[in-house]
């Protein structure tokens, strides 16, 4: 991003997955070397002179984005090239709740970032791209298999495809997650895979999703057991929602433990999913 007199930008756009982070960002940089960049200037420029709350509703996510509007905030910054196409797309992928859309900008969103610092790291991108790929992992700790990809694709609930096993198995192989033991059967490389906190969030909600997702006909099969759905709508003081973030944490905190300790065999593959969430936007 460039500063409208041509002076390079600190501000890289290629780093942000929330368009309205970026925008505050980069109208702290622009407003503190040029006293007539201010919030009221950027609306009279949007063509906006009887509303001067504009570029702070959409910073604050008062309101949404119109690709009109989107448009006209792109030459405000210096957008050019990709940084604009770039800019386009993470409107679009902030502000759409349908699924598959956001699949397909958060796609093109990595096609176009370019810079050193990656909007997620590519392996990571590959492996969490499928839920299915993870769970083959997992799963090859459990049997003893060589190439066989059409046990894996059977074995697997929801089932998978053979074509889908392969390229998952050939990506955990060049991604080294998967090593292959002294009899010839491949098993996983450490017990448990982490991912970073921050670089990776896009692409770590977005396999969340898919997730959560298998939860549903899992739900419903009467022939998979065991199997735990519990389900609690609460009403709580804050300070109790926080002291059962903490709980729920620690919690996770011990199933890791228990998974990597584990000493005897793995016999089963599970997928263990935890939601707490706000059910209403605003107190009253």
């Amino acid at each position: 991003m460039e500063k409208s007199h041509g002076a390079p930008a600190p501000v890289n756009i290629f780093s942000f997955v929330d368009f309205k982070r970026f925008l505050a960002e980069a109208y702290e940089w622009r407003a503190g070397s040029d006293d007539r960049f201010t919030k009221t200037s950027i609306c009279r420029q949007m063509g906006l002179p009887n509303s001067r709350s504009f570029f702070s509703d959409i910073i604050a996510g008062k309101k949404q984005l119109s690709k009109a509007k989107m448009e006209l905030l792109i030459p405000i910054f210096g957008l050019d090239g990709d940084e604009a196409q770039y800019f386009r797309f993470l409107v679009l992928y902030n502000q759409t709740v349908v699924k598959d859309e956001r699949e397909f900008y958060l796609d093109q969103l990595i096609a176009l970032n370019r810079t050193p610092w990656m909007l997620v790291d590519r392996s990571a991108y590959e492996y969490y791209r499928e839920w299915y790929t993870s769970a083959i992992r997992a799963y090859l700790d459990i049997a003893d298999i060589s190439d066989e990809h059409e046990k894996i694709a059977k074995a697997l609930y929801p089932p998978v495809t053979v074509p889908q096993v392969k390229a998952s198995m050939e990506l955990l192989k060049r991604l080294n997650f998967i090593r292959q033991d002294k009899r010839g059967f491949w098993k996983p490389g450490e017990k448990i895979l982490f991912s970073k906190s921050d670089a990776n969030d896009a692409l770590v909600k977005r396999y969340q999703a898919k997730c959560i997702e298998l939860g549903l006909p899992a739900l419903y099969d009467p022939d998979l057991q065991p199997k735990t759905f519990v389900t609690r709508t609460l009403s709580v003081s804050s300070d109790i929602y926080v002291k059962i973030e903490k709980k729920l944490q620690k919690f996770l905190s011990e199933v890791r433990s228990l998974v990597h300790k584990d000493e005897k065999p793995a016999d089963r593959l599970c997928q263990l999913n935890i939601q707490l969430f706000p059910q209403a936007r605003t107190r009253p």
